[in-house]
């Protein structure tokens, strides 16, 4: 299994790449997606993940896995949800969060994210499909979307000591 990179590690500053439906079909993209699962399925403890990106296995694919219901008990791997080359549609009030990162461990930062936001991408089986988030889902959305872009909390947050 891959393992998560952490920062200094200088491909999570690097922009992933669209997945197409040829690459989508592949076992490596199925191996990473199992990876993606694998992580967030056994992450324990309060800083245990609530998604991940490829791109922190090392991968510079635009997959994203997440919790469809971040804040509930993590308990069900029928809530993990597997999305390729996610976009943000939408996206409406901006507020101030904290957000750690499996990347930059022990860590935490304060910035701002929007309250609401839509993405648009793909299910493993090539399927259209669209997330709405509010609060901590669309924050979800915006950092896994950010890990894609190569931004990393430490870019675009205040650290908190």
């Amino acid at each position: 299994m891959r393992k998560i990179r952490v920062y200094p590690d200088s491909v999570l500053n690097r922009v992933s790449r669209k997945v197409t439906k040829k690459l989508l079909a592949t076992d490596e993209v199925a191996g990473i997606i199992d990876d993606l699962v694998t992580h967030l399925w056994e992450g324990t403890g309060k800083d245990a993940p609530v998604a991940l990106s490829a791109v922190q296995l090392g991968e510079l694919l635009r997959i994203m896995a997440f919790f469809l219901h971040p804040d509930g008990p993590l308990d069900d791997p029928e809530e993990i949800v597997v999305l390729i080359n996610p976009e943000i549609t939408y996206k409406k009030k901006m507020r101030w969060v904290n957000e750690s990162c499996a990347s930059l461990p022990g860590r935490k930062f304060t910035l701002r994210r929007f309250k609401i936001c839509k993405i648009h991408g793909m299910l493993p089986d090539g399927t259209p499909k669209t997330f709405r988030g509010r609060e901590t889902l669309a924050q979800v959305f915006q950092h896994e979307i950010d890990h894609q872009d190569g931004i990393l909390l430490s870019q675009i947050g205040q650290e908190v000591r």
